[in-house]
């Protein structure tokens, strides 16, 4: 149901807030990814770049 829901607002984003060739970055939650949503990334010509999976070594404030 979740993923249904974020794949209804990425279209309803694809069409009236990006343009062609924009660029969409998201985190690797599941629900972010899959064939739906690179099947809108493709129609809307958008491209979706995914951040990094969880890394604690690159972040200082996790070593406290």
């Amino acid at each position: 149901m979740r993923q249904k829901l974020f794949t209804g607002w990425l279209d309803y984003l694809f069409q009236n807030l990006l343009r062609s060739r924009d660029l969409l970055i998201l985190d690797n939650a599941s629900i972010h990814k899959g064939k739906e949503i690179e099947q809108l990334a493709e129609i809307y010509n958008v491209r979706i770049i995914y951040l990094l999976a969880y890394s604690p070594g690159l972040n200082p404030i996790e070593q406290v």
